[in-house]
């Protein structure tokens, strides 16, 4: 009967073994907070992460810098992430009554009890209602309030990107130009999610070290044999 050399059946299961990949998690990656002129519309906060990632456990809950205090919360219509690149998607949500105040804060709230991340424009302030703990906010950057702001560089998570101010340099700050439809809930201009690495699980060590055994075994079981012929 053939048979495999034992060489190919370790390394299958090896990479059987190897199946965990670096994930992403859930992040703020754009948000559209006011409109030149007293006309404000089409406000809506973007967030992304792992395709897949079930969003009615998620909102958007809005804060009053300047008491600390939530004053509006929104949430997905959408049921999952999907996947927009390499495993990683993004979702918008619908935003009536952003406050045009120079600065305020954004939250993503998790089952309505958990702050995953608190974001500010042009300030830093301290979060008060009853979600659980003191929690200080992080500013995105700005000097002064952005009519929209979006996350651009390479990665997986949201510590690989940098925030920009939409309106500066080349964009207006007129929604429709800065926002065509084709973008909103999609990659940023100036975005890419890259592909995950593999990750190997632990079991994936041992059954190296057991092959490498076994081949070392079978190699000095042949040369034992050569020299008895």
């Amino acid at each position: 009967m053939k048979t495999r050399p034992l060489a190919s059946l370790l390394a299958g299961v090896v990479l059987s073994a190897a199946t965990s990949f670096a994930s992403a998690s859930v992040w703020i990656n754009e948000f559209h907070a006011d409109n030149v002129g007293a006309n404000d519309h089409e406000e809506f906060v973007e967030i992304a992460g792992t395709a897949g990632t079930p969003l009615s456990a998620y909102s958007i809950v809005l804060y009053n810098s300047a008491t600390g205090a939530p004053y509006g919360s929104f949430s997905f219509t959408d049921l999952a992430l999907p996947d927009s690149q390499n495993g990683i998607g993004v979702a918008a949500v619908s935003i009536g009554g952003f406050k045009d105040d120079i600065a305020d804060g954004i939250a993503l709230v998790q089952d309505g009890t958990t702050v995953i991340q608190l974001l500010s424009y042009g300030i830093t302030f301290t979060r008060t209602d009853a979600l659980g703990g003191v929690l200080t906010s992080t500013d995105v950057g700005f000097s002064a309030h952005p009519n929209s702001a979006h996350l651009v560089g390479a990665g997986r998570a949201y510590s690989d990107f940098t925030w920009e101010a939409s309106g500066d340099g080349e964009r207006s700050v007129t929604f429709l130009e800065v926002f065509p439809p084709e973008v909103v809930a999609a990659i940023n201009f100036g975005q890419e999610f890259t592909a995950a690495a593999v990750i190997p699980e632990p079991q994936t060590y041992a059954l190296l070290l057991a092959g490498l055994g076994l081949l070392g075994f079978a190699a000095r079981r042949r040369a034992q044999e050569a020299k008895r012929a």
